[in-house]
């Protein structure tokens, strides 16, 4: 887990298509499917772990469930191997999902003792090292992943986003403080406080608001218990019961608000103006998703399976469609309706939801059982005030407003539960006499900073990708969070581990974790061959500094750890390159993948042996390894091969900007045997092949090209079933394959072009130019009185030129020309006589100057 958590925030490949998110999640995969293997390998200790520990329990129960729902919907999905894969763009399907609630059940059986708790707080401190680093570098105007930009613009670090970044550091950062506040040694003190103070100037240059207003409230409700706890009683209260009638107004008001908010986008037109209207954005979306959910009541239960997102909302978006893909980029759809709940509505359903939540309640529960708020026999009473919160929340605001409003009654009423419990704490009858000496009583002091440091981290997260998007690494370091609150619930404090750290484990154990964790940040920012530049290595140094401060090694050990990262660069840049031409070196790039795995495996190995405490018990030690080794050997070849499969996308795509087609096509071929999951291969290829049978050299091979193109684009739309620009890129093909032919031989490409575009406009039926290329169509097949009706609604939705000039030729062959005098009055009455209000709008204000 140490090197999960420490690697994932640095992980990237610079040199493929989509450096950030998929690599990430490959690394995920492995790590999380060994951790789970090691745990169950010994079951006598797992079945007394879960025994003696309620709080644990509920845990692992509640993510067992959560795990078969994500399986069940993944499996009825559309697209199964989307659903369990993920997109290319990101990789967040099931099996992210699952790992994510592995590692976060893992730690909360691993963490027993007070020595490992500290260890889990420095790893997330030593794993935010890099990210930060490079964030700073790039704020000065140093990017070592692109040269030198201008300074002070927003950072994305090794996430590629600010908003990804700023999510990531709203939740390590509590537990930065935590780690802070418990170093032993005035040095690693001097460390970890550095590090807080970079990460809080990183946050606010990352500039975005939705973390720190997360940020904000989550410390709000850990502060309100906190004074509660030490005896502040009526200051607790009274922060608790603003907090909560502040968070029941924002559920009754907020909803009229954001509506107000959308219907004054309706103006912004240009992809600059995405700040200006962030709130109405998150609307339009939001509204366009609780659509989709209230019209699909067959998918209601169990959702339509991760990353079908997509589907529901170009389906349901409406007129805002266009918008919406103005603001996203030209051709891109809206993946994710930038709320987690009506996001997990969508893909897992309301039982998927009702178990999150679920999950966010014992987390909870656990947090106040720490802190001193919450004893066992008021267990059954906090579960009922939950439920009875959440579902008065969800329900009323649904039935008042429409499905969509579950993106502010959920969070909002985690918060309010929270509030809730912390004012009747407060006036409880065992608070009534000596506040200290009940705290004393149900908790242990000295964990009350950890228990408060993970409680703020995991609700943070929570609280954030309600409005935004989760990240892998965001979602490692709130599950993460979750999983100490639960842990330090169960009193893991023993006489044995007196001491805020152990330092034999620190000083061999996890010397071995600090030399991995610049060995990543070098291996991301050096590329595949070439050499690192200056601001690379200071970027690395800092990051090898800083993390031997945090740990306060000796001379000898910070040696060691340099050498070691040395090596590692060593091996990195000086695999195998006998690459004699651009494909040769892209599949030399994507072998880089097995050496960082290999790379990965050998620090596991080396930090297995080092952290094992000694004696151990040589049967355990043999058990864990085999299980690891057989969990390896079915995860790792997985995910090396999507990392190689995105590796070469890249590579092709960068063929293609210096236009070697040929180096494309063959990489493109190639990668659509190796991945069928993905997409993005299937459509470029397509594409190419369409350019090249359309262009004049094509033309002795026109109709093979044609061919094949249509072939990859059906491929494509296999491996995602929810994207309508695949369906009306098969269409757009199929119409060029026609008028490539004599009149003679077009009906059956102008047939089955009819058919995709059908296909598209089921998919996005306010998609205004599909509509008007559709009806485009329907015109070159002599079927006006089909297209008059696609025109109108095209027109409807807002699209004038196109819309005009079509309409223009469809008037003409009814004997209207609209270029004489008199045409355009004739044309808005006829128009008018035809039921077709809105083109007749459109003709009444035009002008005797034809369209543009």
């Amino acid at each position: 887990m140490f090197l999960t958590l420490t690697a994932c925030p640095s992980v990237l490949m610079a040199f493929a298509d989509n450096p950030f998110e998929p690599h990430k999640a490959a690394f995920l995969w492995v790590f999380a499917l060994a951790g789970v293997a090691a745990i169950v390998s010994d079951l006598p200790r797992l079945r007394r772990l879960t025994i003696d520990r309620p709080w644990t329990r509920g845990l692992a129960g509640t993510a067992i469930c959560l795990a078969v729902v994500l399986a069940v919907s993944a499996t009825r999905s559309q697209s199964p191997a989307l659903a369990w894969w993920g997109s290319g763009l990101r990789r967040y399907g099931a099996w992210t999902e699952l790992a994510l609630l592995a590692i976060m059940t893992v730690t909360a059986l691993r963490v027993t003792d007070r020595a490992r708790l500290d260890a889990f707080l420095v790893a997330v401190a030593l794993g935010s090292i890099g990210p930060t680093a490079l964030a700073l570098s790039q704020w000065f105007g140093v990017d070592p992943l692109g040269g030198h930009g201008a300074a002070w613009q927003r950072p994305g670090s090794t996430f590629g986003n600010p908003l990804f970044l700023a999510g990531y550091l709203v939740a390590v950062v509590p537990l930065t403080i935590a780690c802070a506040l418990r170093c032993p040694s005035p040095m690693q003190k001097v460390g970890a406080w550095g590090l807080v103070i970079a990460q809080v100037v990183v946050l606010a240059a990352a500039r975005s608001s939705g973390p720190l207003i997360a940020l904000a409230i989550a410390s709000t409700i850990v502060g309100a218990a906190l004074l509660v706890c030490l005896g502040h009683r009526r200051s607790g209260a009274a922060v608790a019961i603003v907090t909560a009638v502040a968070a029941a107004s924002f559920v009754v008001v907020a909803p009229g608000w954001m509506r107000e908010g959308a219907a004054t986008l309706s103006g912004l037109q240009r992809a600059e103006d995405r700040n200006q209207g962030t709130i109405a954005v998150r609307a339009l979306l939001w509204r366009a998703a609780g659509s989709g959910i209230e019209a699909d009541p067959h998918a209601l239960a169990f959702g339509s399976g991760p990353e079908s997102i997509t589907r529901v909302l170009t389906r349901h978006a409406g007129a805002s469609l266009r918008l919406l893909e103005v603001l996203e980029g030209q051709n891109v759809s809206p993946d994710r309706a930038h709320s987690e709940t009506l996001d997990t509505v969508i893909a897992v359903g309301v039982v998927g939801l009702a178990v999150r939540l679920a999950l966010m309640v014992i987390a909870l529960g656990a947090a106040f059982a720490g802190l001193g708020l919450l004893s066992g026999a008021d267990a059954v009473r906090f579960g009922s005030l939950a439920g009875a919160v959440v579902v008065a929340s969800a329900a009323g605001s649904w039935r008042l407003h429409g499905a969509w409003t579950l993106a502010l009654s959920a969070p909002a009423a985690i918060v309010m539960l929270a509030s809730v419990w912390i004012a009747w704490s407060a006036f409880a009858p065992r608070r009534s006499t000596d506040t200290r000496a009940a705290f004393t009583a149900m908790a242990d002091p000295s964990l009350i900073v950890p228990v408060a440091a993970a409680t703020v981290c995991w609700l943070a997260h929570y609280l954030e990708i309600q409005t935004g998007v989760a990240s892998i690494a965001s979602s490692l370091a709130g599950a993460i969070g979750a999983a100490l609150t639960v842990a330090c619930a169960a009193r893991i404090v023993t006489p044995a581990a007196a001491g805020p750290t152990c330092a034999v484990r620190i000083d061999h154990g996890m010397a071995v974790v600090a030399a991995w964790t610049p060995a990543v940040l070098l291996m991301a920012l050096t590329g595949a061959s070439r050499g690192a530049t200056a601001s690379t290595w200071i970027v690395t140094a800092v990051t090898w500094c800083v993390a031997l401060i945090v740990l306060d090694l000796r001379i000898r050990t910070a040696i060691g750890c340099a050498a070691i990262g040395l090596m590692v660069a060593v091996v990195w840049w000086g695999a195998p390159d006998v690459a004699t031409g651009p494909v040769a070196h892209a599949f030399s790039l994507a072998g880089r993948m097995p050496v960082f795995a290999m790379i990965a495996a050998t620090f596991f190995v080396l930090a297995t042996w080092r952290l094992t405490p000694l004696p151990v018990q040589r049967r355990l030690l043999l058990l864990e390894s085999m299980a690891i080794l057989m969990a390896a050997a079915f995860a790792g070849p997985a995910a090396v091969h999507r990392s190689e499969t995105d590796v070469l996308l890249g590579s092709a795509g960068e063929c293609e900007r210096k236009g070697d087609i040929d180096c494309a096509i063959a990489l493109y071929a190639d990668i659509g045997r190796r991945d069928v999951s993905d997409d993005r291969a299937f459509m470029r290829f397509g594409r190419l092949l369409a350019d090249a049978a359309d262009a004049p050299a094509g033309a002795n091979q026109r109709d093979e090209l044609f061919r094949r193109a249509a072939d990859q684009l059906a491929r494509a739309w296999s491996a995602d079933p929810f994207e309508y620009h695949h369906a009306r890129n098969r269409g757009s093909v199929e119409r060029m394959w026609a008028r490539s032919l004599p009149q003679a031989g077009r009906a059956p490409h102008l047939e089955e072009a009819d058919r995709w575009y059908a296909a598209a406009a089921e998919l996005a039926p306010s998609a205004a130019t599909l509509l008007a290329e559709w009806a485009n169509l329907k015109m070159e097949r002599n079927r006006f009185d089909e297209a008059l009706p696609l025109l109108e609604q095209s027109a409807a939705l807002g699209v004038t030129n196109e819309t005009s000039v079509l309409c223009d030729v469809l008037l003409r062959v009814t004997g209207i020309d609209v270029e004489v005098p008199g045409g355009l009055a004739l044309a808005t009455a006829a128009l008018r006589e035809r039921n077709a209000p809105w083109l007749a709008a459109l003709y009444a204000t035009r002008t005797t100057v034809p369209p543009r």
